[in-house]
């Protein structure tokens, strides 16, 4: 029995969000200290692993009409997600130190002029 495209679609597509989210919790983890970039690594290669391995056991179950470009597709899909997620929690955390410098900075020059913040 084949199921439908968006089957399989929305399956690579559950796995890539859920990827998303796990990179998302450990770049903000909750230990509150910077964790040694291999660590990172290892952790961020776990984040895209586990749930395409989840995925992957789903179409164990289920298998789609062709197997290995479905494979391809959605182990693209999950890491090129992933990458996305770290690259742009990365930009977010840039842009607020920069303005978190930039007020700081603002700060630091009024109170050399004497004026009041």
């Amino acid at each position: 029995m084949t199921y439908s495209f968006f089957t399989h679609f929305f399956a690579i597509a559950a796995a890539a969000l859920f990827a998303c989210a796990i990179l998302w919790g450990e770049h903000y983890h909750p230990w509150g200290k910077p964790l040694d970039p291999r660590l990172n690594y290892v952790l961020g290669t776990l984040a895209m692993l586990f749930p395409y391995s989840l995925l992957m056991v789903f179409w164990a179950l289920i298998p789609p009409p062709q197997p290995v470009p479905t494979a391809l597709v959605g182990l693209w899909v999950v890491v090129g997600a992933s990458g996305l997620t770290v690259h742009l929690l990365y930009e977010m955390d840039a842009k607020r130190h920069a303005l978190e410098r930039a007020l700081v900075a603002e700060f630091a020059e009024k109170a050399a002029r004497n004026e009041p913040a």
